[in-house]
């Protein structure tokens, strides 16, 4: 009999999420100098302190640029999408050999790391860009990060 697991989801705005470097320049988006928050229906904020409207997402055009999430459980799945750009995950200090993106069935899923031990974890995301990416438009070449989805097992209940 399998186990039923939670699911917790972390979006990308939470505190739990550590952005590297966070490019969040709080006007004009600049995506070449790190993670800018977007959001589907206002779009990138035009002035500090504006308040977007629709699903928020980060997104970046630098090269080598990351984020660190944090959690405890059994397996994590990132959402978002590369355009004209690769990525690499680190998980607990270990690189991870991602299927190419022509295999993947969901183009809105990052990674499915499923099956570890009911542990603590630290994830590493790193945005890879092609070192063309300056001929083409800026911002041709991006990754953007909508959410995590954390599994664990349920937690016991002491009846005692």
């Amino acid at each position: 009999m399998s186990e039923t697991l939670v699911t917790f989801s972390i979006d990308d705005t939470s505190p739990e999420i550590a952005y590297l470097p966070l490019g969040d320049t709080l006007s004009t988006p600049d995506l070449f100098a790190g993670w800018n928050p977007y959001y589907t229906l206002s779009g990138f904020a035009s002035a500090q302190g504006a308040v977007g409207n629709g699903t928020s997402q980060h997104i970046t055009s630098l090269d080598g640029a990351s984020l660190v999430i944090e959690w405890s459980g059994t397996g994590i799945t990132l959402l978002g999408n590369a355009t004209q750009s690769s990525y690499s995950i680190t998980l607990d200090s270990s690189q991870l050999s991602l299927p190419s993106p022509s295999s993947n069935t969901n183009p809105n899923i990052l990674a499915d790391i499923q099956n570890l031990a009911d542990a603590p974890h630290t994830l590493r995301l790193t945005a890879h860009m092609p070192s063309s990416q300056g001929q083409g438009l800026p911002g041709s070449s991006m990754l953007v990060f909508d959410q995590a989805l954390v599994f664990s097992s349920p937690v016991g209940v002491d009846e005692g």
